[in-house]
């Protein structure tokens, strides 16, 4: 593994669970846990904070998405699936969030 550069918010939490870790995206993550299935039934979340992600805002940001040919949220608090796995999220009426659901992919130029 390489040295990760960052750590998730909730690291020291997730060091006491038997797991596999992994580098992504510079950050220390777990990508197995024994007994998964067992922590399955209690786990409600994961932690995706090594993942891509940015934002946009601004009264041409959903044209600007919409050239980069990323789907559109139809209104505030609401979401989209990417093609390519991951989400836009529209938090407002000109602000945007996008969060990819694979390592090393970047944001439209």
């Amino acid at each position: 593994m390489n040295t990760p550069i960052r750590t998730s918010p909730i690291h020291a939490q997730l060091q006491s669970l038997n797991a596999t870790w992994q580098t992504i995206n510079d950050m220390a993550t777990i990508v197995t846990i024994s007994d998964s299935a067992e922590i399955a039934k209690h786990l409600g979340i994961a932690d995706l904070s090594c993942l891509t992600r940015f934002g946009v805002k601004g009264a041409n940001a959903a044209a600007w998405l919409e050239a980069q040919t990323i789907p559109i949220p139809p209104k505030p608090n609401s979401w989209c699936p990417l093609p390519n796995g991951g989400i836009v999220a529209r938090l407002g009426l000109t602000e945007f969030w996008w969060k990819t659901a694979s390592t090393r992919r970047s944001p439209p130029n």
